[in-house]
């Protein structure tokens, strides 16, 4: 069963919790009452107490307490959808891909660590820039690539971060980074395309023709954004965006977020 994401603010989200059960208001969403009530918590969303809609319905005096403050300043949420949403959730579900911008500098730390590593690095046999300790699973470019693809891969990151997916990339040697989505590790690499054709035997790879590569390669200049792993609950969703005859691979981040199908 495939599935959507919508976007909603605290306060859409508040408002239709404290206007329908939490049983219901579930069903509408493809969720459980306790999988609704553990997003409102995650946001900091207060929720109807136990016997709530008992007393309201038999006239009983019920308070309904004020929105707080987000704990982290973040207004919006995403919610994943797995069954058939009623009509105006599907209007939420039809918002077109966030227009994402490309900072003139960069500023995420995960970047300015990568740019760090890759500045010490080397080139493999493909002429694509590794750090000493090999290369990093999310960004595998060219020297003349690599200034734009690491502002890429910042936009990406921040833009990801404002709506609340966080960014990890443990210190430890062949760690991977990471978003967080829905409590789940969701890998992602940026590259550079590269055409490859047959090689051919030169007179020195005739010596000793074992050891002769059997494809050249040679790069493109097209950066390609992939998810490496695709968790089940986000559905059949779309895997790569790469630049094209007239598509920039900088106009596809807000797809790449979504999940375009």
């Amino acid at each position: 069963m495939s599935q959507t994401k919508i976007r909603l603010t605290r306060a859409e989200l508040y408002e239709k919790v404290w206007a329908t059960p939490m049983r219901t208001l579930g069903q509408e969403f493809g969720m459980s009452d306790v999988g609704l009530a553990k997003v409102c918590r995650k946001h900091n969303l207060p929720v109807p107490p136990v016997g709530y809609w008992r007393r309201k319905e038999t006239g009983y005096k019920v308070t309904q307490p004020l929105l707080p403050a987000a704990e982290d300043g973040r207004e919006h949420l995403d919610i994943y959808i797995t069954e058939r949403l009623r009509p105006e959730f599907e209007e939420l579900a039809r918002h077109a891909p966030p227009k994402i911008g490309i900072p003139p500098d960069i500023s995420h730390p995960l970047v300015l660590r990568s740019e760090k590593l890759l500045d010490r690095g080397k080139l493999n046999q493909r002429g694509l820039v590794t750090s000493k300790n090999g290369a990093l699973a999310h960004l595998l470019v060219s020297i003349e690539q690599l200034p734009r693809a690491l502002k890429v891969l910042n936009a990406l990151l921040l833009a990801l971060e404002e709506r609340g997916q966080t960014a990890s990339w443990p210190k430890q040697e062949n760690s991977l980074l990471a978003v967080s989505i829905n409590g789940e590790a969701v890998r992602f690499s940026l590259s550079e395309l590269a055409d490859s054709a047959p090689h051919v035997l030169t007179p020195s790879d005739a010596k000793h023709p074992w050891s002769a590569p059997k494809y050249d390669y040679k790069l493109t200049g097209r950066l390609q954004l992939q998810i490496a792993n695709l968790p089940s609950f986000m559905g059949p969703i779309r895997r790569t965006w790469a630049d094209g005859k007239q598509q920039r691979i900088e106009d596809c981040i807000g797809d790449f977020m979504v999940g375009s199908p």
